[in-house]
């Protein structure tokens, strides 16, 4: 992967009342920590993490994870990409690289492990999903970052392989043909809007949230969350 990128490291959500999005994950069957000033949920090298927004009406940002930050931050920005001046951790990626999306080069790429035993048998992050207005036209900058083979285009919708996740990059009409269980309402472009959780066992996905009197649409192998029951983005499970 070009420079030394692994792939998705950290999904942070926005939200208004980190408490009840707690207990809400909580709900869905993960085991919830907490550190610096956000909660969350490990899954392996990657997390998923929520917190109070940093600015209104704030996307949810996605961490980029590196074997090795300085060095991937020097290849970046030895390929023609400026970039912020290095916030500690996390380092902004200049949009004309992430087709306006919220990224940051994260510090946790190199953890290692399954992370916790939630009891929804989650187990890594399979693929988050963006609306964009012209997915094609994210290709160069994104093939810049992740590399010129990373990117595949087609119809409404562009499939960048990360290196250890997907990231979907659609249309609004392109998101109803990759997510038709998946009933939230769409923020306006661009925005990260779905993600997708790989799962040892879809059935026991579904008899967790049946225990919580919890309801979820079953498509194409895939187990969708209400909208209702989504921390600000759509949720799905799938088992991997």
């Amino acid at each position: 992967m070009a420079h030394q990128i692994t792939g998705i490291a950290r999904l942070r959500l926005a939200v208004g009342d980190p408490e009840s999005a707690d207990r809400l994950f909580r709900k869905l069957g993960f085991q919830v920590g907490s550190g610096a000033g956000d909660s969350g949920v490990r899954l392996g090298a990657q997390s998923v993490c929520w917190g109070l927004p940093a600015e209104p009406e704030q996307n949810p940002v996605l961490g980029i994870g590196s074997r090795d930050r300085a060095a991937t931050l020097a290849s970046i920005a030895a390929a023609g990409a400026p970039l912020a001046p290095d916030a500690g951790k996390m380092t902004p990626l200049p949009e004309d690289l992430t087709a306006g999306l919220p990224f940051l080069i994260d510090d946790l790429g190199a953890a290692e492990g399954d992370g916790a035993d939630h009891d929804n048998t989650a187990c890594r992050l399979v693929s988050v999903t963006a609306v964009i207005g012209r997915p094609e036209a994210a290709m160069p900058g994104l093939s810049r970052l992740f590399g010129p083979a990373a990117c595949t285009p087609t119809d409404e919708m562009v499939t960048v392989r990360t290196g250890n996740a997907l990231l979907f990059l659609v249309t609004a009409g392109g998101f109803d043909d990759l997510h038709p269980s998946i009933d939230i309402v769409l923020p306006a472009p661009p925005a990260i809007v779905a993600a997708t959780f790989g799962v040892r066992s879809i059935a026991r996905v579904s008899a967790w949230l049946a225990e919580q009197g919890m309801t979820a649409r079953a498509w194409g192998g895939h187990l969708c969350l209400s909208s209702r029951d989504c921390p600000g983005i759509g949720m799905e499970f799938v088992e991997v």
